[in-house]
């Protein structure tokens, strides 16, 4: 059945949301082949610029890009002969389709998903790319059949988790590179994260109505796993199963990784407190009361915290500087994400 196109699940959300725990949570369902981030809209094409509509050498580049994260993910560097074979297949086939020296990069990414080989029928097929929300209305129009689920997730969560995510190396992430450890560690500092959070979350806020999309709360997530789950599937159009709560406990940024572990637990909801630094809180609750109060975040800031402001801002143009430096073509995707208006829906 894979000669018909997938329906295409976008899971997204600020970074550090919990679009991974809830990826591999639907992947457990047999309807879904559950992907990783894949990271095609933004570095390969910006769906809010002109499409670039590839000729068929730079065609068969971006499919053969995208294949190889498929397989390896997406620090596995360039593609391999066999993402570049199968990349030249399934162009050939596009073009035997419809012959064309311009390949729109929308069509290009339904037709390679819709040939993976591990598609089985009708499946469901998710991208778990978190800035994908950015692109969130232009996507829904682009892809007439896809669904957006976003999760949300308190935002001093989100700091403490991306506070912590260098140091995944020791965690379970063995084989994360060391320049990687070195991007993420120069790429946190409060603010930028806060700003990106409340772009994000603002973005699935102009969404709300939309009859594919939808949102959840990680909090809810993890208290009442079933009763979000049961909610999620039939947004989907496909049945609960009960797989899908017997997930292994892995990818966070504060504990182990620990495969034997399952189910859906309640305990990160929280692991900020006592954790973040004061500074850190501070900025959060300030810079996004607004939302937080919209969404029932509690503060928990004092007046006398004001001084635990002086480190991170002290800190802000080393890690502008960092940022810059450690991976120049991430912090643009993030600088054109906060400026960019995205597309407003009817």
């Amino acid at each position: 059945m894979r000669d018909k196109e997938c329906q295409l699940l976008f899971v997204v959300g600020a970074s550090r949301s919990g679009t991974t725990m809830l990826n591999r949570i639907l992947g457990q369902h047999p309807a879904i082949l559950a992907l990783n981030e894949l990271h095609f809209f933004g570095e390969l094409w910006d769906p809010r610029q002109r499409d670039p509509n590839w000729n068929r050498a730079m065609a068969e580049d971006a499919a053969a890009v995208l294949l190889q994260r498929v397989r390896h993910g997406i620090f596995s560097g360039a593609p391999n002969a066999d993402a570049r074979e199968q990349a030249g297949r399934l162009i050939a086939d596009l073009y035997q389709q419809q012959p064309t020296d311009n390949f729109p990069a929308a069509a290009l990414f339904r037709h390679v998903l819709s040939h993976l080989p591990e598609r089985d029928g009708e499946m469901l097929i998710t991208d778990q790319t978190p800035r994908n929300i950015f692109y969130a209305a232009e996507l829904l129009e682009q892809f007439p059949e896809s669904r957006v689920v976003q999760i949300v997730r308190d935002p001093r969560a989100v700091l403490f988790s991306q506070r912590k995510r260098w140091t995944k190396k020791w965690r379970g992430a063995a084989s994360m590179p060391w320049k990687n450890v070195l991007r993420v560690l120069a790429n946190y500092h409060p603010l930028t994260m806060i700003k990106l959070w409340s772009k994000a979350v603002r973005q699935g806020h102009n969404l709300k109505g939309h009859p594919r999309y939808h949102e959840l709360k990680f909090e809810s997530l993890t208290q009442e796993p079933k009763e979000q789950l049961t909610s999620l599937c039939s947004f989907l159009g496909i049945p609960f199963d009960e797989g899908m709560l017997d997930v292994p406990q892995v990818g966070s940024s504060h504990s182990e990784h620990n495969i034997e572990k399952r189910g859906i637990s309640a305990s990160y909801s929280a692991d900020w407190r006592g954790h973040l630094p004061k500074g850190d809180i501070l900025i959060a609750e300030k810079a996004a009361a607004g939302l937080m109060q919209e969404l029932g975040y509690e503060p928990v800031a004092r007046s006398g915290w004001y001084p635990w402001l002086v480190l991170p801002l002290l800190r802000l143009p080393l890690h502008v500087l960092g940022a810059v430096i450690a991976n120049p073509k991430r912090t643009l995707i993030q600088l054109r994400a906060l400026l960019g208006g995205g597309k407003e829906t009817q």
